[in-house]
């Protein structure tokens, strides 16, 4: 039997896929957060938010990272807003973990 390693989702208004974020799942008691993006026209909408929260209600269970580039300070501060906290730096790869 296969263990699902990944999972996604796509959000929509009216048809038109308007966010998507795609999770990995490791040893069953972490999900890292790959990729998260909300088109930048439904951006500060609280679709963002919605798609996390829905997220962190599925795997209320586990752990979940996101990496967050230096450089993108509203990214850092969007995740802060949901609780999510700096647990390490990887300064070759130029972000911080952040995690709860």
């Amino acid at each position: 039997m296969r263990k699902k390693i990944f999972d996604y989702w796509g959000l929509y208004e009216e048809n038109e896929l308007i966010g998507f974020c795609l999770y990995q799942i490791k040893d069953n008691t972490k999900v890292y957060l790959k990729h998260f993006l909300i088109d930048k026209k439904y951006r500060r909408k609280g679709y963002g938010i919605y798609l996390v929260k829905e997220t962190l209600k599925k795997y209320s269970d586990k752990q979940i990272f996101v990496e967050v580039l230096f450089t993108n300070q509203i990214a850092k501060k969007f995740f802060e807003k949901l609780e999510f906290r700096i647990l390490r730096e990887n300064k070759e790869g130029g972000e911080w973990v952040m995690g709860r």
